[in-house]
This record gives structure tokens, C-alpha cells and sequence, in this order.
């Protein structure tokens, strides 16, 4: 439901969603072929990239942060940015952001949503402690989190599951 009726160039399309006759949700989206942003970080910072430079890579950051803004904008949050669910399209030109199955919808009296599980290297501290309400705070600091990746070439975080988990709590 999250994702329904959100139309923006930069937004995966859902085409299909629902429940599984055994209760799971499923959610299908259209295919983009092309590189993931995380892949394009790791070859501009090891001088592999054909095309692109780190400059290339922040340009990216712009329009990612314009669909963001454009989903809350419509109540719904995300919960999963990360460099690997984007895709650069049209031969790096731009990009659209996938993975849409932790998205929530966040509205009403409280505009928040429980969220549990995502990407440690993104998830802002109030998702890693899985017990909070979220909102679209939670993505801001995600694309703060890509940002830094695509400039410094890696996580904003060092250690392992449990070191940064402790770290984000």
C-alpha cells in the first residue's frame, strides 16, 4: 500500500502487491537494468570506472533526495536506502530508487511507523533500536549515510554486526 500510488521518475514502479495464500506480503516491481549506485561507488573509488568520477556519483545525490522528499511528501517512508537499491539508469544519467518492501505509510495523528530490520551502514539509531516509531527522519539520515559512501567510498560505520549495532543504539 505504501507504494501505490507513488509516481515519480526516480521511484521504482509497482506494478503488483498483495498476500501470498500462505499470508506472505509480496510486492513486484518493473525491472531497471543498469548498475547499482553501490557498484558505481566501488569502481570510482578504485579508478575503474569508465564515465564516472566522485562528482558524478554527488550530482546523483540531488534527485535521489527529491524522491524521497516527493514519498514522504505523499506518507510514505522508505526504510531501506542504501548505495545497492539504487540503480543508475539511462547510462548513469539518473537513477530510481528499488526496494520498496520495508516501505510504510506514515500519517494520521501520529505520522510515524514501525519498522524493524534494514541496512546497518543506513538505518538511523532509532530504527536499529526497533523500537521506536519512525518517520521520515529515518531516510534523511540514510541519504546522509549514502552521501558520505559516495564520497569517501565506504560505510559511515567500521566494526562488525554487533560493534555497530552498539554504535547505533
Amino acid at each position: 500500500r505504501a507504494t501505490r500510488n507513488l509516481r515519480h521518475s526516480c521511484i521504482a514502479e509497482v506494478q503488483d502487491s498483495g498476500i501470498t495464500s500462505d499470508g506472505a506480503p509480496f510486492l513486484v516491481s518493473r525491472y531497471y537494468p543498469g548498475e547499482t549506485l553501490g557498484a558505481a561507488i566501488n569502481l570510482v573509488h578504485a579508478g575503474e570506472h569508465p564515465s564516472m568520477g566522485v562528482v558524478d556519483l554527488v550530482r546523483l545525490v540531488l534527485p535521489l533526495a527529491e524522491a524521497v522528499a516527493y514519498s514522504h511528501g505523499r506518507g510514505a517512508i522508505h526504510c531501506d536506502i542504501k548505495p545497492t537499491n539504487v540503480v543508475l539508469v539511462d547510462e548513469g544519467r539518473s537513477l530510481v530508487l528499488i526496494d520498496w518492501g520495508m516501505a510504510r505509510l506514515i500519517g494520521g495523528k501520529t505520522g510515524h511507523a514501525y519498522v524493524r530490520g534494514g541496512s546497518l551502514q543506513s538505518m538511523s539509531p532509532e530504527q536499529a533500536r526497533g523500537v521506536e516509531m519512525l518517520d521520515g527522519r529515518g531516510d534523511v539520515y540514510a541519504l546522509g549515510a549514502v552521501l558520505f559512501t559516495v564520497m569517501s567510498g565506504r560505510g559511515p560505520w567500521v566494526g562488525g554486526r554487533d560493534e555497530v549495532l552498539a554504535m547505533l543504539r
